[in-house]
């Protein structure tokens, strides 16, 4: 039997006209089948969601990252690009972030995930998940979990990646942070942590320690307390003064309430010397069982009485005199 074809796909003819007749219906329907499956790959293609679009990267010979800091904030940011504001904050009582400000990206994101990553070059390229948070209308977004481990891994070469989210699939998209030159500013900006206070100015400038019935002794939340406030007062040359005071429930004579709440207000002031702070800053009184905060005829009430209270005083501010019964410079 002899045939022949012009191609590959050409029809092959055989040299009877009745064999030649069922290869072409034969070849018609087997191509009918190759376009119509064809057809089909290509619609399923165009239909299917293109979910990411290319991740945006910072160029490397842009990026860098600075300290700068002062007694009462450390912050490492990362040079000003196109794409926005990137930096890590950190403040007094052991508050840490790192803050997005996204710009110039022609999307509007809803949520972002933070992660760590091998830079390009690296032989994995695995991604480490940190954080999530919400973004704002004005793009920005502040991250508080993992960012101590974001700075080791920084340290170790690893770079940021931020996973953003929009209201649909199709709007995410990665945003890629280099660390190049960033060992040297993260140093400087842990050793600026690491000096920061216990206590910011808010936390720091009314304290209260609660006292139970009959104590005499301070406890060590309160010893620990004390030790956070002085660290504050070692970073604020600005506090001139501290008013400590002391009040008692109604439990007992007046004498003996005034007696008592002299005590406790001078075992504050004691606690504070001993932690460093000058004598000459710090000022006794006492009011026994005067101005209570709340009724004396319940024992959560009186618990609440039975306190010392610490009120720091500015160069620029003034102190209106207390009605108390006795007032004591401590020697």
């Amino acid at each position: 039997m002899i045939m022949y074809a012009k191609n590959l796909f050409s029809l092959a003819y055989f040299y009877k006209n009745q064999k030649s007749e069922e290869s072409k219906k034969y070849f018609c329907h087997s191509r009918a089948l190759i376009y119509s499956g064809l057809s089909c790959i290509g619609l399923f293609a165009l239909s299917f969601p293109v979910y990411a679009e290319q991740d945006i990267k910072v160029p490397m010979d842009l990026s860098k990252w600075i300290y700068n800091g002062n007694q009462f904030e450390c912050k490492l940011t990362h040079t000003e690009v196109a794409e926005g504001k990137f930096y890590f904050r950190a403040l007094p009582n052991n508050k840490l972030f790192f803050q997005i400000d996204l710009s110039n990206i022609n999307k509007k994101f809803v949520s972002g995930e933070l992660y760590y990553q091998a830079p390009p070059w690296a032989v994995y390229s695995s991604s480490v998940p940190l954080s999530s948070a919400k973004l704002d209308e004005k793009q920005s977004a502040r991250f508080l979990q993992g960012i101590d481990e974001l700075l080791l891994a920084m340290q170790t070469g690893h770079w940021i990646k931020l996973s953003l989210s929009g209201n649909k699939t199709s709007a995410s998209q990665a945003l890629i942070i280099p660390t190049m030159q960033a060992a040297d500013a993260i140093s400087r900006f842990t050793r600026c942590r690491d000096n920061l206070p216990a206590m910011s100015y808010s936390e720091a400038r009314d304290v209260v320690l609660s006292f139970a019935f009959g104590q005499r002794n301070l406890s060590t939340a309160q010893t620990r307390r004390l030790k956070a406030l002085t660290s504050y007062l070692k970073a604020d040359k600005r506090v001139t003064r501290i008013l400590i005071d002391g009040y008692t429930d109604s439990v007992g004579s007046t004498v003996s309430n005034l007696d008592i709440s002299r005590q406790r207000a001078e075992l504050v002031a004691a606690e504070l010397k001993t932690l460093g702070v000058k004598p000459e800053m710090l000022e006794v009184r006492a009011h026994g069982a005067r101005y209570p905060l709340a009724t004396n005829k319940t024992e959560q009430g009186r618990a609440k009485n039975r306190r010392v209270t610490l009120r720091l005083v500015r160069d620029n501010e003034s102190v209106v005199p207390a009605a108390s019964t006795e007032t004591v410079k401590v020697q």
